[in-house]
C-alpha cells in the first residue's frame, strides 16, 4: 500500500529546492514523530488511530512502526550533516 505521509516527508527532506533550513526539517520531522509514536502507542493500547484522513489500526502496526524508524533515521542523518557543516578542519600541507 502507497503511503503519502511517507511520500511527502521523503520529498520534503530530499528536495534540492526546498529553502527551508535543516533545523527547520528537523523540526518538522520530530513534530511528524511525535504524532507517530502517539499512533503507535494508541494501536498498542488496541484503539485506532486517524492521522490526516488515513486510519491506523492494528493490522498497520507495521506500517507504523516502519515510519517511526524511517523518521529516526532521517533526523539522525539531518543532524549528522548538521554538526559535520559546523566543523572547523585545517588542511597542513606538506612541506616537501
Amino acid at each position: 500500500m502507497h503511503n503519502p505521509i511517507s511520500t511527502t516527508t521523503t520529498f520534503f527532506i530530499h528536495n534540492p529546492m526546498s529553502t527551508i533550513t535543516t533545523k527547520e526539517k528537523i523540526a518538522f520531522l520530530n513534530g511528524r514523530l511525535a504524532l507517530y509514536l502517539d499512533a503507535e502507542e494508541a494501536i498498542l493500547s488496541g484503539q485506532s488511530y486517524r492521522i490526516e484522513g488515513l486510519e491506523l489500526t492494528r493490522a498497520n502496526l507495521a506500517d507504523v512502526q516502519s515510519m517511526i524508524r524511517s523518521l529516526y533515521n532521517q533526523i539522525e542523518e539531518l543532524e549528522a550533516r548538521l554538526t559535520r557543516s559546523r566543523r572547523y578542519s585545517r588542511v597542513i600541507r606538506p612541506a616537501w
